[in-house]
């Protein structure tokens, strides 16, 4: 099993952007300063897409979140972070948005933005992205999820989940499937499977429909 890797700087200052839009800039703060990470505040980590954070510094605002604002605010909370970090990066990346640019075949297009998208976020491509053509079906892997890690650790935290709880990573898959809609578009994006529920992995089912064959 691959070691499990940070947000890249741009992933994670769009998280923190995110927390901003969604909460106002006091509800981000405060969420920082109870998790311990008043340095960021003041002194954000830049919009870098090699860069990478700690792992735990990941999970260290999940958890954070989670513990403030519950689980069914969470859910809700970070589905609209992970669609809001797609369209942040984006706006903050030239390399992503000349990705999004360059014209492909539909299919290449779809493991090119996909591939971008999950290196962002700590994950290998190669080995965690797969498209079924004939059933017009992206998978997406994730054994070691930051998300999880904290919530998992201690059997108490995980009283009251009762449905997969990845939905940055849901949000962000749906709007990364809709950045190119003169070629395709992902109509749904469901967790089939989340550690939170005792899964061995969090897996993600994205189905799209292609606009130009």
């Amino acid at each position: 099993m691959a070691e499990i890797q940070g947000l890249t700087h741009l992933a994670f200052r769009g998280v923190l952007d995110s927390l901003e839009e969604n909460l106002g800039v006091n509800g981000k703060n405060a969420i920082l300063r109870y998790i311990g990470f008043e340095s960021f505040i003041t002194n954000p980590p830049d919009y870098d897409g090699e860069k990478r954070m700690a792992p735990e510094d990941n999970k260290t605002v999940w958890m954070g979140v989670r513990e403030i604002i519950g689980n069914n605010g969470y859910n809700s909370l970070l589905y609209r972070a992970g669609i809001f970090l797609i369209n942040k990066v984006l706006s903050m990346s030239q390399p992503l948005q000349a990705v999004v640019a360059l014209e492909q075949e539909p299919i290449e297009k779809l493991k090119t933005i996909y591939s971008a998208y999950l290196y962002n976020i700590g994950l290998v491509p190669e080995q965690d992205l797969e498209i079924h053509t004939d059933k017009n079906l992206i998978v997406i892997h994730r054994a070691q999820c930051n998300e999880c890690e904290y919530v998992i650790k201690n059997p108490e935290n995980l009283k009251g989940i009762m449905r997969p709880g990845c939905a940055f990573v849901q949000g962000g898959v749906f709007q990364v499937g809709n950045l190119r809609q003169d070629l395709y578009k992902v109509t749904s994006v469901s967790e089939e499977t989340c550690r939170l529920l005792g899964a061995d992995e969090c897996l993600f089912h994205a189905k799209y429909e292609l606009i130009k064959k």
